[in-house]
Parts: C-alpha cells; sequence; structure tokens
C-alpha cells in the first residue's frame, strides 16, 4: 500500500488553530483502516481530495469496488485531516445505512468550519446515525469525567494515580517513536496509531516526532471540548424536540441551543 511521508503527516494533521509561515493549504486527507472481525489482516489505505470528487467518497467508492462478504462484519477506522462537509457526512451516512455490517468509527484531527450551522449539523447527524465521530488525541481517562464509584467534587486518589501512570507510560513510549513502527501501542493515541500504520518510515526525519505528536495531542484538547459543545447542543435539540412532542408547553429558555465555535 502506498504510505504518506513523514511531512506530508507532520504537515496536514497539524492541528494548530492557526500555522506560520511559511503558510500552506491545509488539504483534506483519509486514512482508512478495515479490519475483518474473524482476525484477519486489516486492509489498510488512503485517499485525498480529487477535483470534484472529496476523499470520503473515494474511500466509499473503494469500500464498495471490494465485494465485502455480508455475513462477515468490519470494523472500519478512519483518521481524517478535516471533519466531513455536509455532503459527504449524507453520503457516509447512507453508506452505513445500507451496509450494516460495517461499523465505522471517524476520527477527525481538525472540526471543518465548525462555527458554521452547516457544519455542526452534519457533525449531529453522523451522531444520530450511530457513526461515533471524534477528535484525534490520546485515549486517557477524561478529567472532566466522574471516575466509577466518585461522587461530583469528591476527590479520587486511585483515578490520579492510574492518570499519571497511563500519561508516564504513553511519554515513555513516545521516545521510541524514532525507532520506527512497531514500537507504540496503539491504544493510547490516534495521531500515533495513525503515523505508526500510515506513513513511511524509512525515510529521514527533519524533526522529532515524539515532540510532534505530544504537541498534537495538547493541541486536540480545545477541539475535543469544541466537538462536545456542539454534541451536547445536539442533546438539547433533541430533548426540547421531546418536550414539545409531549405537548408540555413552551421549553424553557435555559434549553435553548447556543451556537458553539
Amino acid at each position: 500500500m502506498a504510505l504518506l511521508t513523514a511531512k506530508t503527516f507532520s504537515l496536514q494533521f497539524n492541528n494548530k488553530r492557526r500555522i506560520k509561515r511559511p503558510y500552506y493549504p491545509r488539504k483534506a486527507l483519509l486514512c482508512y483502516q478495515l479490519t475483518p472481525q474473524n482476525g484477519s489482516t486489516p486492509t489498510r489505505g488512503y485517499f485525498k481530495n480529487k477535483k470534484k470528487c472529496h476523499a470520503e467518497i473515494r474511500f466509499i467508492n473503494e469500500i464498495k469496488s471490494m465485494g465485502l462478504d455480508e455475513t462477515q462484519c468490519y470494523q472500519v477506522t478512519c483518521y481524517l485531516t478535516w471533519s466531513p462537509c455536509p455532503s459527504c457526512v449524507r453520503e457516509l451516512v447512507a453508506f452505513i445505512k445500507a451496509h450494516d455490517h460495517l461499523n465505522l468509527r471517524i476520527f477527525a484531527s481538525r472540526l471543518y468550519c465548525h462555527w458554521c450551522r452547516r457544519q455542526q449539523e452534519g457533525l449531529r447527524l453522523l451522531c444520530g446515525s450511530q457513526v461515533p465521530v471524534e477528535v484525534m488525541g490520546s485515549r486517557g481517562p477524561r478529567s472532566d469525567t466522574t471516575w466509577e464509584g466518585e461522587f461530583p467534587g469528591q476527590s479520587n486518589v486511585q483515578g490520579e494515580e492510574e492518570k499519571r501512570r497511563e500519561r508516564k507510560q504513553e511519554l515513555l513510549a513516545l521516545q521510541l517513536l524514532p525507532l520506527g513502527p512497531g514500537w507504540f501501542p496503539s491504544s493510547l493515541s490516534e495521531f500515533a496509531d495513525c503515523w505508526e500504520n500510515f506513513v513511511d518510515h524509512k525515510e529521514p526525519l527533519s524533526f522529532n516526532p515524539s515532540e510532534m505528536l505530544e504537541e498534537l495531542d495538547k493541541n486536540s484538547r480545545a477541539i475535543k471540548r469544541r466537538l462536545e459543545r456542539i454534541k451536547q447542543s445536539w442533546s438539547v435539540d433533541v430533548l426540547e424536540n421531546g418536550l414539545r412532542s409531549l405537548q408540555l408547553g413552551p421549553v424553557s429558555s435555559s434549553l435553548s441551543r447556543s451556537n458553539s465555535r
């Protein structure tokens, strides 16, 4: 399979809000991994936008052309530099609904025009269609969730120790990345998993990959919060519609949706 160059990965998966000079276009790339439930070797590949054909559509056409066994279940993971546009969202949702033997997960490095209402509605459509869409980054424990058996406001020493231990293991693994693929436990970060499986590691590097991946994970935190706000506004919409259908009167102004950036 064709692989990305390390330079292409570092430039195109860059998730900084603003890029420094020299400026360059941040293009749409889609890396996919299709894993059969029977444990067979995964199939991997990547696509980029072509004239009048987005990477997501090329990905759909590729999966259709494989003639997959519909009696077999498949896990499909996609890593995107940009979240899908509304048009591609509709195509992805229709594709998954027509192929219920596929389980699709989408991870995006950046949210495309996240301030636009249409883009937010597209992300909500994916979530409402049982297609998980998340921001690429560390998969460690979330600091804003309550641990099992812990009440809000109560500290959890064991949970904090676990987080520190996992972070230490992650940093140790990052130091091994220059040794090439196979050294990084892919369960820790989507960026590291994408780097390991879709990048050509034979070429000499002009940067430190461990520092790059650590910065990508750090930048992803704000983008994750932004996506969560978009999802939460979708949940409020569902609640509002449910209350209206029950004819319980007007919805409280506290439940009104606010656009999020």
